[in-house]
This record gives structure tokens, sequence and C-alpha cells, in this order.
């Protein structure tokens, strides 16, 4: 359909016509790809999901071990080195060559993954496990506001799913867990236990 208005110029007192047309064809890819997006996103983590639970079923554990281990160290390497090239584009204050940069990253990325699948103090353990969670929570920035919110509720209503429903992965896999009696692969919490002496005073 056409528009028409008949504005006034008020310098010549004549009017002047615009033709406008309303029919503009729908962007198809920038209306849904965000939501094409989403779905792929998390039609990957249910497929991992399963992956994992078949794996452990039937005793691939190495085969986890290297899985989670890979993807650590993609994450650490590929997602640190991202941010670290934005810090330095932001704050130019560290001079530095592309081979000693990929040389940092590359020994920062192997220590991130022994320090968290193998022996580390534990403080570093807990280091490299919040910074693998700050570069997963950057990695999300990187999409549109509204679609980060939508993933992010999408996979935490799958997670309550996928743990309380019974025939599900999750399920299973802390079923299989606690009848076997041994760690679920990857399933990483650090803690540490404090000791006061008697007469000190802690804080309530």
């Amino acid at each position: 359909s056409l528009q028409i208005s008949l504005p006034s110029s008020p310098s010549t007192g004549q009017t002047i016509v615009n033709l406008s047309n309303t029919d503009d064809p729908i962007d198809f890819w920038g209306t849904y790809w965000p939501i094409i997006n989403v779905l792929i996103i998390v039609v990957m983590v249910i497929v991992a999901t399963f992956v994992f639970v078949c794996l452990y079923k039937h005793g691939c554990t190495k085969i986890l071990w290297g899985w989670l281990g890979f993807a650590t160290l993609a994450l650490l390497g590929f997602f640190g080195a991202q941010v670290l090239l934005s810090l330095l584009n932001v704050y130019p204050i560290l001079p530095i060559d592309y081979i000693s940069f990929a040389f940092y990253v590359w020994n920062y990325s192997w220590v991130g993954v022994i320090c968290v699948f193998w022996v580390s103090p534990l403080i570093l353990q807990q280091i490299y496990l919040v910074a693998v969670s700050v570069f997963m929570a950057w990695s999300l920035t990187q999409m549109p506001e509204w679609t980060t919110w939508v993933l992010l509720g999408l996979v935490a209503f799958y997670d309550i799913f996928a743990v309380f429903c019974p025939c599900c992965a999750l399920n299973q896999l802390i079923k299989m867990a606690q009848e076997r009696d041994e760690p679920i692969p990857g399933l990483i919490y650090t803690a540490e236990v404090r000791r006061t002496p008697s007469n000190a005073v802690t804080p309530t």
C-alpha cells in the first residue's frame, strides 16, 4: 500500500507530496536468526548431555576426561585470547608481539587444564574455575541482549527439568554415579574447611 502525506513548505507555501511504500519485505534473517541461534545452542546442549551420559554408562571415562580437557583448553585459549586482546586494545599498556602473545596464551591454557583436572593448589584451581566462568559469561555477551536472556532461561529450565525428571539424562547420570559410588567426570566443586581456635569468636 502507498501512504500519501501532504506537508506544506513554510517557505513557499506549496504542498509537497510524499509517497512511501509500507509493503517492505520482512527481514527474515534479522528477525528469526537470533531465535534460530538459541534453538541451535539448546539442541547442542541436549545432544552433548545425552552423549555424555552414554559414554559414562559404558565406562568410557578416558574419553570423557579427554573431551572435557579439550573443551577447557579451547575455552581458556580461544575466549581467553579474545578477552585479553580486547583489554589490550582498550588499555595498550603492555606492548607485545603476536608470537609472544600466542606463547603466553598457550602456556596459560595448558596450566589451567592441569590445575582443573589434575593436581594444583586449591587457590590456583579456584582462580582458573572463576576464569572459565568469566570467559563463558563473556561469550554470551557477544549475542543480542534478549537472545542471551532467552538462552539463559531455556538452559536453566532444561537443567531443572533434566535433573528432577526421572527419565531424563542428568537424573540417570546422577543415579549411575551413586550406584557406582564414583564422582562424575567434569562435575567440579571445590571447598575448603577453615578451622578456628576454640576460643575464637566467629561472626554470625
